[in-house]
């Protein structure tokens, strides 16, 4: 909604934690995208997302399996119950063919997260991650009110000329 609300999401993340065992997987998925989402810090809630998700791994559509990598990125909560072993990419390989543009963009987030991170869990196949590099690089960047804001500052305030949208050799906007 665009409203921070730290002590709602707190209130939230502790009447969830003992009921994820009712959560589907697409509830799993959806209630750590939305933490990630509203950038707000709940490392409690995500491990224990990551410790009911794990064992269901298998019951995750590619949608969910994506959202899940992106979440725990974005989020920068490392779960080696969730990625350590080789059963999240090779259910990702299982069902590449099956992602949608924006699951092969999250994707590709997760997998620059462990480089950033120097994680040693398995990584996409290269063709894969080609894949996934590949839709996030199409993809046209969408500036920030912030970075228009000071684009506009930098522009009008100091007179500097500046290209606000550059891509780098990751596809990062």
């Amino acid at each position: 909604a665009g409203h921070a609300a730290p002590a709602l999401l707190d209130a939230i993340a502790a009447a969830a934690a003992p009921r994820l065992r009712d959560f589907n997987p697409q509830d799993l998925a959806n209630t750590a995208w939305a933490y990630a989402t509203a950038g707000h810090a709940a490392p409690a809630l995500l491990d224990a997302i990551a410790a009911a998700a794990a064992p269901r791994l298998r019951d995750f559509n590619p949608q969910a399996l994506a959202i899940t990598a992106w979440a725990y990125a974005a989020a920068n909560v490392p779960s080696d119950a969730l990625f350590d072993s080789p059963r999240f990419v090779e259910l990702c390989h299982a069902t590449a063919e099956l992602f949608k543009s924006t699951d092969l963009r999250q994707l590709h987030q997760w997998l620059l997260w462990l480089d950033e991170r120097n994680l040693a869990w398995p990584r996409l196949s290269p063709a894969l991650a080609a894949r996934c590099r590949e839709s996030f690089g199409a993809e046209e960047g969408a500036p920030s009110g912030l970075q228009r804001c000071v684009a506009a500052v930098l522009r009008k305030g100091m007179g500097l000329l500046l290209r606000e949208e550059v891509r780098t050799p990751l596809e990062y906007s």
